[in-house]
C-alpha cells in the first residue's frame, strides 16, 4: 500500500494556489493602503452627516440610509466668481420631513463656510424642494 502525502485542505476561495482560478487580484501594499483610507474618510463624512441628521429626526434608525440617498441626490452646481460662492442646490427628497433635515444639514454645512479647494469660491448648500416648482416642471 502506497503512502499518499496528504495536502492541506483549501477553504477559501481567495488563499493560497486557487487564487488564480477565482480570478482574485492582490492590491499592493501602498495601493490598498490608500483605498483603504479613502474608505475611512468617506465613512466618518458619513458618519457626520448622519449626527447631524439624528439632531432633528425621530426615528434615528433610518438616518444612515437617509444620508446615503442625499449622497447620491442629483446636485446642481452654479458657480458665482462675482460673489466668491459655489451654489450647491440639492434636489428635493422623497418627503416633506426628509427635506427639512436636509434643509438643517445644509444650514449647519453652511456655518462652517467652507471654501471650495484649489478656488477663493465659499460653498453653499441650498436644499431645492419640490414644492419650489413651477407646475409642470420636472424635478
Amino acid at each position: 500500500m502506497a503512502i499518499i502525502a496528504e495536502r492541506p485542505l483549501v477553504t477559501s476561495p481567495g488563499s493560497g494556489e486557487w487564487s488564480h482560478c477565482w480570478g482574485f487580484a492582490q492590491l499592493l501594499g501602498r495601493r490598498k493602503l490608500f483605498i483603504d483610507t479613502i474608505k475611512l474618510v468617506a465613512y466618518r463624512a458619513e458618519t457626520a452627516l448622519v449626527e447631524l441628521a439624528r439632531e432633528i429626526m425621530k426615528r434615528s434608525g433610518d438616518t444612515r440610509s437617509l444620508i446615503r440617498g442625499l449622497i447620491h441626490t442629483s446636485a446642481n452646481l452654479r458657480p458665482d466668481p462675482a460673489a466668491g460662492i459655489l451654489n450647491v442646490e440639492l434636489h428635493g427628497q422623497a418627503n416633506s420631513v426628509s427635506d427639512s433635515i436636509v434643509a438643517h444639514i445644509c444650514e449647519e454645512l453652511n456655518t462652517t463656510e467652507t471654501t471650495y479647494p484649489g478656488t477663493n469660491l465659499r460653498l453653499k448648500f441650498t436644499p431645492i424642494r419640490s414644492s419650489s416648482f413651477p407646475a409642470g416642471q420636472d424635478v
